[in-house]
């Protein structure tokens, strides 16, 4: 007898394209913006963007432009 399991979580998804063009086109911004987003806890997440309005402000990262992010 054999079985298998699998375990899963929600997983985010980006539109990498709307998020490289907040950074007029800079892939090193974007994908250190996604990093950033992916290692924060997703409740804590969508708190941040329902308080913000469907905003959030991303000051945290290192060498990164500083801004509001929709």
């Amino acid at each position: 007898m054999s079985f298998a399991i699998t375990l899963a979580r929600p997983a985010l998804m980006f539109n990498s394209e709307a998020i490289i063009s907040l950074f007029a086109g800079d892939k090193t911004f974007a994908h250190n913006l996604k990093t950033y987003l992916l290692s924060k806890d997703q409740l804590n997440l969508k708190f941040e963007f329902e308080d913000g309005n469907g905003k959030i402000k991303d000051d945290s990262i290192e060498q990164q432009p500083a801004g509001e992010k929709s």
